[in-house]
Order: structure tokens, then sequence, then C-alpha cells
């Protein structure tokens, strides 16, 4: 029996499905620390600097009453 293009486009349809599919259950699979590279965890491990800039607006937080 021949296969007609309706056929053949919904086998490749759900040849993309499944692959897209098993694809997303892999990567839900393993951790997203297993993609992530080693550079992020040393940055957040870096001592972060705060200087007041001499030009700032010194703010002074007064109670509700003001």
């Amino acid at each position: 029996m021949p296969e007609t293009t309706k056929t053949l486009q919904r086998r490749k349809f759900f040849g993309k499905l499944g692959k897209g599919l098993t694809g997303l259950l892999l990567l839900s699979a393993f951790p997203v620390k297993f993609f992530q590279s080693e550079k992020k965890e040393i940055a957040s491990e870096k001592k972060i600097r705060i200087i007041e800039h001499p030009l700032a607006v010194k703010r002074n937080k007064k109670g509700l009453r003001g």
C-alpha cells in the first residue's frame, strides 16, 4: 500500500515530537549545575566592595509621624 504525503508528514511530526520529548526528559533528569561552568561559583565567592559615592545625597529615614 503506497504511503501518502499526509502519512509521511504525520510520521515526521511524531518523530520530531518524540525526539523533543526525549530531549526534555534528559534535560530535566540532569541537575542544572551539571551544565554550569565553575567560573560562576568562583565569582560568587568573591568579596564585594561597596564604596559610597562622594556626591550622593544622604538619606535619613524618619518614622511614620515625620
